[in-house]
């Protein structure tokens, strides 16, 4: 069964950040993606695959196949969805991790400011709250160095 010692929502999915910083912070085998589109796309799948440090294995899984997937392997993981609605998804269909980090999630209109890096909608952020009965940690922050906003913090900007 895989060991998650990381789980982060980011619409970039793998970047220079996720490889520069991340896995310096939380040293792992393999990353898993879990998207459901990349998951039927071989082309842009190789293309994050090309991405991925030398040593560190890569597998693209759909929402359905997360749980079943991670179940067979024997690693530590990095994982990574690329948006709220995904994460939530994923661990309804049993996919189980104690720790998440949301970052990359643009600012539009619509979206409130938690922090650099990470804007929510009100939906997103009820999905998070229900998400965090499951899931023991969430936090905000788009680097590993910045100061955590907590689930507490970030329910202010909502009021």
């Amino acid at each position: 069964m895989a060991d998650i010692k990381i789980a982060r929502v980011d619409f970039r999915l793998i970047h220079g950040q996720v490889i520069t910083k991340w896995i310096k912070y939380y040293p792992v085998d393999m990353i898993v993606i879990v998207d459901d589109i990349l998951a039927g796309d071989e082309f842009m799948a190789e293309i994050y695959k090309m991405a991925v440090p030398k040593g560190v294995g890569f597998q693209v899984v759909s929402v359905n196949d997360a749980k079943k997937v991670l179940d067979t392997i024997d690693k530590k993981v990095f994982l990574l969805c690329k948006d709220v609605k995904t994460c939530v998804q994923a661990v309804e269909s049993g996919t189980d991790f104690d720790f998440l980090v949301v970052g990359g999630i643009p600012g539009e209109e619509g979206r409130t400011f938690i922090t650099d890096g990470v804007s929510l909608r009100k939906d997103e952020f009820e999905q998070l709250e229900k998400l965090h009965e499951k899931v023991p940690e969430i936090i905000f922050k788009s680097i590993p160095e910045e100061n955590a906003v907590t689930m507490e913090k970030a329910k202010e900007r909502f009021k």
